[in-house]
């Protein structure tokens, strides 16, 4: 009888747990979809919201702005809500329209849950084991996904490329800013390149003496670099990597990038 009591407990815990810690358990903004009339998809809806989130003056993301001026992000999500390379095939024919439309539903989803769970000081606030990226379910094109199915899903469209996942901000001051303008299939290539210029510089690349001491970006991605990431300087950036013995990676600072509350 004790056994079984035992048992019993456990099994509750267990159950408990996994319903707690299923993916996609919490509600993410859920807005109304919008239809589209034009043929070709409106990437460029994004950028109004994102001129909210990154005032010209101002290196931090401004959370706190797309709180008090929700329209315009609410607006892009309203748009890709039921429509998406899944449910209208047709409209995302070539590969850089599926990729752009991923990255840039990335960034309004990670925009969107940040900006409604504030006042924040940490991306690893909200929920244990960073649950704000698997744990938060968004409406996108027709499909129930959280932050981390979206990654997964431009890794499947990068095609080996590793300047695509340094595209997928975790909002926090160790990533690279995110860029103040929507991804379009015709500025991909610019955009990326942009942001791999961004990663070859201080704080993500810096050089103490015979030591390069790498930021997160590279911790995270570092099996997508070449087959070393020595190799990978050797190629990119050969006057950095010269006379370095040593290559180390920095601390991960988890700290939100931007403004987030109080209200």
């Amino acid at each position: 009888m004790k056994n079984s009591l035992i048992l019993l407990g456990v099994a509750l815990i267990v159950g408990i747990s996994l319903f707690i810690f299923q993916p996609k358990n919490i509600e993410g903004p859920r807005v109304k979809a919008q239809a589209i009339k034009s043929k070709n998809f409106p990437y460029e809806a994004l950028t109004p919201a994102l001129k909210i989130a990154f005032p010209q003056d101002q290196q931090n993301t401004r959370y706190d702005l797309l709180k008090t001026q929700p329209q315009a992000l609410n607006h892009y999500l309203a748009l890709i809500s039921e429509i998406g390379p899944r449910s209208a095939p047709h409209r995302f024919t070539r590969r850089e329209q599926r990729l752009a439309y991923m990255l840039n539903a990335y960034t309004a989803g990670l925009l969107a849950v940040i900006r409604d769970h504030c006042p924040l000081k940490s991306v690893e606030d909200p929920y244990w084991f960073s649950g704000l990226f698997w744990r938060v379910s968004l409406r996108i094109g027709g499909e129930l996904l959280s932050l981390n199915d979206i990654a997964a899903k431009v890794s499947e469209l990068s095609q080996g490329d590793p300047r695509v996942m340094l595209a997928l901000s975790r909002g926090m001051k160790a990533n690279l800013p995110l860029l103040p303008r929507a991804w379009t299939p015709d500025n991909l290539e610019d955009g990326l390149a942009e942001l791999e210029a961004r990663l070859l510089k201080p704080p993500f690349a810096l050089r103490q003496k015979d030591q390069l001491i790498l930021g997160a970006p590279f911790k995270w991605y570092e099996h997508r670099f070449s087959s070393s990431l020595k190799n990978y300087f050797k190629e990119k950036s050969p006057t950095l990597i010269k006379e370095i013995k040593q290559i180390t990676f920095g601390p991960i600072n988890t700290e939100l990038d931007g403004q987030c509350g109080p209200y």
